[in-house]
């Protein structure tokens, strides 16, 4: 996706400067492209915090970059990290691609995208094809309502997927798996990971569930061991594919921000280019 950039005129007024004057072009158009820059990232950060359901993670904010120009290469860059850019340049064109992975369908709407530990899970024949995870009751969720990274790990881990996944780096062993359902003397309790694949069904991680009395609603579960008993609690559901509005006006923003300010940068950075620029003789 393009996102055109209007600098109505420069050519004109460079056309009309005296010489002295044309030497500061480099150097305004430089200084101008780069205030514009880093006013188009703070704008985008303060709207992202409010149109993101649950409030952006820290990774989230902090990926916005800047890649700034310079006096050669009258270019500034502004997106985020190996996905998306918005190019602010002197030829009246700026191009645009799609926000970060995890960002697209809140930028463009539509549905959302696979998330890595998903096609990890995916891979393993945890996570059936075309379907998608979403928190269960009994997940935990981090301050931004996600599900935490310590969880995934735990899961991706548990069902021999975290090799797939960079988020995690080690799969736990059966002998581990024996002694998490056993548990501790200390504690009392142990846990298994299972998987419901839906009423009537059963897979690879059912662990023996009989398919015929199988009744949970499709999603990865916990069966915790009791003094008392067993509880089962729903930690992460299989559902449709998820779609978005779309509710982050990324590239609209950068736009606005460019007409508003990308022209005044420049006559400031002009101004202040001639008025410490050195005289002949």
């Amino acid at each position: 996706m393009d996102i055109t950039i209007k600098f109505e005129g420069l050519k004109e007024v460079i056309a009309n400067m005296g010489d002295m004057a044309k030497k500061q072009v480099p150097f305004a158009l430089k200084e101008a492209l780069n205030k514009t820059a880093e006013e188009v990232k703070a704008a985008e950060i303060k709207l992202l915090q409010t149109s993101v359901k649950g409030g952006p993670t820290p990774w989230t904010l902090n990926a916005l970059y800047i890649k700034y120009a310079n006096k050669n290469k009258p270019i500034a860059e502004i997106g985020y990290k190996d996905k998306s850019s918005i190019r602010v340049t002197t030829t009246n064109k700026g191009q645009g691609t799609p926000a970060a992975y995890y960002l697209a369908p809140n930028v463009e709407g539509g549905p959302r995208n696979l998330k890595r530990f998903e096609s990890a899970l995916q891979h393993m024949g945890v996570l059936p094809k075309g379907k998608y995870i979403v928190p269960g009751e009994a997940c935990p969720l981090d301050a931004n309502g996600n599900i935490p990274s310590s969880i995934i790990i735990q899961i991706l881990s548990y069902f021999n997927a975290a090799e797939k996944s960079s988020g995690a780096t080690a799969n736990i062993t059966q002998k581990r798996k024996a002694a998490l359902a056993k548990g501790s003397k200390r504690t009392g309790f142990g846990f298994i990971y299972f998987v419901s694949y839906g009423s009537g069904k059963s897979g690879p991680w059912s662990f023996g569930l009989r398919s015929g009395s199988q009744h949970l609603p499709a999603g990865i579960y916990k069966r915790v061991k009791f003094s008392s008993g067993t509880a089962i609690k729903p930690i992460m559901m299989f559902v449709k594919r998820p779609s978005y509005s779309k509710r982050f006006p990324f590239h609209e923003t950068a736009q606005k921000i460019i007409n508003q300010k990308l022209k005044n940068n420049f006559i400031e950075a002009m101004r202040d280019a001639l008025l410490t620029a050195k005289r002949p003789g």
